[in-house]
């Protein structure tokens, strides 16, 4: 029997129209979330969640 692996996965999330002001508060809201990268680029925010497992993405997605 063959047992495969479920690999971890980063997810990325873009936004557009964000002003710096904005930015700044949702990065205030990540401060304490480890995994979570933010990026900012002329109104343009990436929010990238590293490796995070597929199945727990599932599981919250029923939850929600």
């Amino acid at each position: 029997m063959t047992q495969t692996l479920h690999k971890p996965t980063d997810q990325r999330f873009t936004h557009s129209l964000v002003s710096w002001q904005q930015f700044k508060l949702i990065q205030e809201g990540f401060n304490n979330s480890p995994g979570i990268q933010l990026f900012y680029y002329l109104g343009e925010v990436e929010i990238l969640v590293n490796k995070i497992d597929s199945s727990v993405v599932e599981r919250g997605k029923k939850r929600g």
